[in-house]
C-alpha cells in the first residue's frame, strides 16, 4: 500500500503510470502494509489547480477497499 500526490492538470484522471509519475509532488514508501501516512506542506498551485491523492497498491491487479 502506498500513495502519490499528483499536481492536477485538467480534469481528467491520470490513467497512464508514466503521466502519472510525471506529475507527482511526493510519493509515499510502499509498504506491505494497511495504512500509509505523511504529512506534507503544499503551496497553492496556480489558477486553483487541484492537488491528487492517488491510493496504490504494491503489485498490479491488487484491489481492496480503502478511506482517505
Amino acid at each position: 500500500m502506498g500513495f502519490y500526490v499528483l499536481r492536477g492538470e485538467g480534469r481528467a484522471p491520470h490513467r497512464n503510470p508514466a503521466t502519472a509519475v510525471a506529475l507527482a509532488v511526493h510519493q509515499a514508501t510502499f509498504m506491505p502494509s494497511m495504512e500509509a501516512k505523511c504529512t506534507l506542506y503544499l503551496e497553492p498551485l496556480p489558477d486553483g489547480t487541484p492537488y491528487i491523492v492517488m491510493p496504490a497498491t504494491f503489485g498490479a491487479g491488487m484491489r481492496g477497499p480503502f478511506s482517505i
